[in-house]
């Protein structure tokens, strides 16, 4: 209730709040077992499923956000070496000559010459898929993106 009113000028009761809650639980079952698994796991060491990468996490948010966070960002981290790697030495590569700048959560910002930014931005998109499906073992993730002369949201 506190929270609700704080961070979201939402004003529920005490009543009114233990219902919506009750709602959530019925409505997302697998989440509240989800949930219950991550508060049972604190202070542990997890292996990031399939890059072999340790975390350590000593929070329920850590726990819980974990193995989704961290296989993003590991997709991030492989697509971004491919980038760079196709930027830099392979002379094959579209994006042969382009300068990656700066990976912002899901977000590759790499700049590329305005004759061939669109061919540049259809592989970045491929590699980020391409990235996905390595480290998803099949499951592609379709990415888009935007040309800009400023980044901006």
């Amino acid at each position: 209730v506190k929270h609700a009113a704080e961070q979201y000028s939402i004003y529920l009761t005490t009543e009114e709040a233990e219902e919506l809650l009750i709602a959530w639980k019925e409505t997302f079952p697998e989440l509240v077992a989800y949930f219950d698994l991550a508060a049972a796991n604190k202070e542990q060491t997890v292996e990031i499923h399939k890059t072999q990468r340790y975390r350590y996490f000593n929070t329920f948010t850590q726990a819980a956000n974990t193995h989704f966070q961290g296989l993003a960002a590991d997709i991030m981290k492989l697509a971004w070496i491919r980038i760079t790697e196709g930027s830099y030495h392979d002379t094959t590569s579209p994006l042969y000559g382009c300068r990656p700048i700066l990976p912002i959560h899901d977000e590759a910002i790499v700049e590329v010459p305005e004759a061939r930014a669109e061919e540049c931005l259809a592989a970045i998109a491929a590699t980020m898929s391409t990235a996905s499906h390595d480290i998803l073992e099949g499951l592609t993730i379709p990415t888009d993106g935007k040309v800009m002369k400023v980044w901006s949201k």
